[in-house]
């Protein structure tokens, strides 16, 4: 499991050009973990307990912003979108 630096990963986020092939595989074996946790039945983790993630899609009401929001409630923080109301 990988022991996050919140401050050094938002960084790696902002320009994917700093992912390393290492940083991908421990995402992945990171999901890979998820993925079993909610397979067992678990549906709130606390990982971002605290923060708030602003979600931008331009496209209103597509699968992929409703996903994106259901895996940051899920994760335990707070979303600011940009929906129309």
């Amino acid at each position: 499991m990988i022991n996050w630096d919140m401050e050094k990963f938002k960084l790696r986020l902002i320009k994917a050009e700093l992912l390393t092939p290492s940083i991908v595989t421990e995402l992945l074996k990171e999901a890979e973990s998820f993925n079993q946790s909610l397979r067992a039945g678990v549906r709130h983790f606390d990982n971002l307990k605290g923060m708030t993630l602003c979600s931008l899609f331009y496209e209103e009401g597509t699968r992929t912003c409703f996903s994106f929001e259901r895996a940051v409630l899920l994760s335990g923080a707070n979303i600011i979108n940009n929906a129309n109301p």
